[in-house]
């Protein structure tokens, strides 16, 4: 039961990691350039692995301690989740690329679209001023 909770939760975290871009790899990307994800990361596994090893959360959780060797069994078995869609980018990407398609990634063109983008100036004051002289 504990192996199992632990796997999910691991699995889900390893999922986070790899959704981040729907092309491009985590390990292109950096796995602490998102501080926010790194960090929610960080501290759901330190407190998974505390409700798993503090005997007084098991009473209440119905888990038990994992041994080092299960634990680090769980953690392979979920980074799978991630190996998986590391491959799946791999093959899109190739396969795009043999294609001639080189459609950028959706950060790539929010990026792209935020540099184009400058602020406009309104002026209110001056717009107001020309309503209420023609009323």
């Amino acid at each position: 039961m504990t192996a199992t909770f632990t796997t999910f939760v691991m699995a889900c975290m390893f999922n986070a990691l790899g959704c981040r871009s729907s092309t491009r790899s985590i390990f292109t990307l950096g796995l602490f350039t998102n501080r926010a994800l790194a960090l929610a990361t960080l501290v759901t596994v330190v407190l998974q692995f505390t409700l798993v090893t503090v005997p007084w959360f098991h009473s209440i959780l119905q888990t038990s301690s994992l041994y080092l060797s299960d634990a680090l069994f769980v953690t392979v078995a979920a980074s799978l989740v991630l190996w998986i869609e590391e491959l799946r980018k791999l093959v899109f990407k190739t396969g795009h690329q043999l294609e001639g398609d080189n459609e950028p990634d959706l950060l790539e063109k929010k990026e792209a679209s935020a540099k184009k983008a400058s602020p406009k100036k309104t002026n209110h004051s001056a717009k107001q001023g020309s309503k209420s002289h023609t009323q």
